[in-house]
């Protein structure tokens, strides 16, 4: 599931729609790009070279918040486009 990170381009959506995903994310802020820079950088190094096909949730929890049916935002599809639920 895409989560914000803050980029320019999200940022460009303007301060109202940027507030209501910081509102609508678990950790109530938008992700970092050095947060997901780390994780690349990691699996680029020797240290990742015995994983083999894992999935890392970059989603500040919002994959387990979104899906768990602890809460439902309909509107996070529709507004933003980011993610289906």
């Amino acid at each position: 599931m895409p989560v914000p990170i803050d980029t320019r381009m999200i940022r460009d959506l303007g301060n109202e729609t940027v507030d209501a995903m910081v509102n609508a994310s678990p950790l109530r802020r938008l992700g970092d790009p050095q947060e997901v820079a780390g994780l690349v950088l990691w699996l680029c190094s020797e240290a990742a070279v015995f994983n083999a096909g894992a999935v890392f949730d970059m989603s500040g929890g919002a994959r387990y918040y979104f899906t768990s049916g602890a809460f439902h935002l309909p509107i996070f599809n529709q507004e933003f486009g980011l993610c289906r639920l």
